[in-house]
């Protein structure tokens, strides 16, 4: 299986995992179960990420990439080929397409005076973490289809997307100049074997594929089915299998005890795999208190306070603390509740069976 994060970090430090420099909101992971999610999720499934649905995502990030290879730096590039991602959500949503990440900024934007635009404000809270080149600049440099030293395609990169040509030429206001110059780069997205770009990516996976095969491309996650095929992986199979359902209910337990609710939390029976490090560093020896029966909500309120304070946030802002025997929930909790986005929870197994299925 490819290893994950083999690609060497260049200055703008491009990966889908960077959090925004300055957050505008509390985190929506108050226990850091997405995180150890996300560290199960590269050991299972190292080529993908969790926003890869399509390969023809991979295709538009290449596309984007190519138009912006004339600029004369890595942060030139990335400035342009942002803007470029964002005109291209427009010209989706205007067509009805709205199966993206970004989708009610793009609503905004084209409701607006004089839209469309080019230029204009980013369409998601991290544009960069978030968007095409965030989702998947990491897969596509592994595949040898970016660069690793900076922001620019390799010549087989090049090659994929040779038919899209250049980067369409558009007006301010004018849907009919957007619609012809995007609709030509779509035709040669279109004519991409999409089919050569899904075989890459089984090559380096050719254990997760055959399991993936001998399951029938199945919906429903089934690390435990395939683990005797994953060879050195299969320990973290057989730990994901257990953990998917234990993490959702821990969740929901301090979900509710933020709500006032009473709630109640289960111990972890499966011995994690060794090397783990976010599971060693987040949450073990709280699980282990949550098997010796200790209070739920002191042990949930002191798994945050440490979560947090990991992160370099302080008491004040703390979703919940434990005080004078009872869990005392904070206001910021309303709007973690209101704020939190659907979370990769099946450590990219559906991402693992949407690109890699033969169409």
């Amino acid at each position: 299986m490819a290893q994950a994060g083999r690609s060497s970090i260049t200055s703008l430090s491009l990966f889908w995992s960077v959090p925004p420099e300055q957050e505008r909101t509390r985190p929506s992971d108050p226990l850091g179960l997405d995180a150890i999610r996300e560290e199960l999720s590269g050991k299972l499934v190292p080529l993908l990420t969790g926003r890869t649905r399509r390969v023809e995502d991979f295709l538009w990030t290449l596309a984007v990439l190519r138009w912006s290879s004339h600029e004369t730096s890595d942060v030139r590039r990335l400035a342009c080929a942002l803007q470029w991602e964002r005109r291209l959500k427009l010209w989706w949503f205007h067509i009805g397409d709205e199966h993206f990440a970004g989708i009610r900024g793009a609503r905004i934007q084209c409701a607006e005076p004089g839209a469309p635009r080019c230029t204009g404000r980013a369409l998601l809270r991290d544009q960069r973490a978030q968007g095409l080149i965030g989702s998947h600049l990491r897969p596509l440099r592994d595949l040898g289809l970016v660069r690793d030293d900076r922001l620019e395609l390799t010549a087989d990169g090049i090659d994929v997307v040779q038919g899209v040509g250049d980067a369409p030429k558009l007006e301010d206001g004018d849907w009919t100049v957007w619609n012809a110059g995007f609709s030509r780069a779509s035709g040669g997205i279109g004519k991409v074997p999409v089919g050569n770009v899904r075989e890459r990516i089984c090559r380096e996976m050719p254990r997760l594929d055959a399991a993936l095969r001998a399951v029938r491309w199945r919906i429903q996650p089934a690390w435990a089915l395939v683990a005797g095929k994953l060879g050195e992986d299969a320990a973290y199979a057989r730990f994901a299998h257990r953990f998917l359902s234990w993490s959702s209910e821990v969740k929901r337990s301090f979900d509710r005890m933020l709500e006032g609710r009473s709630a109640r939390c289960p111990s972890i029976r499966l011995k994690p795999p060794a090397g783990l490090s976010s599971w060693e560093e987040l949450a073990q020896p709280f699980a282990a208190r949550l098997g010796r029966r200790e209070p739920v909500g002191q042990v949930l309120a002191a798994w945050h306070r440490h979560v947090y304070t990991r992160r370099g946030y302080g008491d004040g802002d703390l979703l919940a603390v434990w005080e004078d025997g009872r869990l005392i929930a904070r206001p910021p909790s309303m709007f973690y509740l209101s704020d939190s986005e659907p979370q990769e929870r099946d450590c990219r197994w559906s991402n693992a069976v949407a690109v890699m299925r033969p169409r």
